[in-house]
């Protein structure tokens, strides 16, 4: 048995299979935790825009109520104006040393000495008529 046998190989370690890459999973995200956020977002933004429509609501009649106010007090201040203005006329007209006599006969019962004074009695002859 003079069979050829083979010849002896260098020792090699034996072959493990390789493993093959692994495929990477892709992982499929949840948007739970953003769908949450936005969510509540938007409640908060909804929430504060209603109280802000029924704070304009309610401050609209005050609004007005002010306006008209504010309108009575212009008229008045007019009026007033007016008035000031009329007083600062008398005002420069009663310290004006030219007119001071015109003036004490406008205010008293003094008449100036060079003036006569006239007082009329009515018609004594004129017939009256008696209903």
């Amino acid at each position: 048995m003079n069979a050829l046998l083979p010849s002896p190989q260098p020792h090699q370690p034996p072959q493990t299979p390789r493993a093959l890459p692994r495929q990477r999973r892709r992982h499929q995200p949840t948007y739970r935790g953003r769908t949450l956020e936005v969510a509540a977002k938007l409640g908060v933004n909804l929430m504060l825009g209603t109280v802000a429509v029924m704070t304009l609501v309610n401050l609209l009649p005050y609004a007005q109520t002010q306006d008209a106010k504010l309108q009575t007090m212009r008229q008045e201040v007019s009026k007033t104006e007016a008035r000031v203005n009329q007083l600062k006329a008398d005002f420069s007209q009663y310290f004006d040393p030219q007119q001071a006599r015109v003036i004490m006969q406008q205010q008293g019962y003094r008449v100036d000495p060079l003036q006569y004074q006239i007082v009329w009695l009515g018609n004594r002859n004129a017939p009256t008529s008696q209903p």
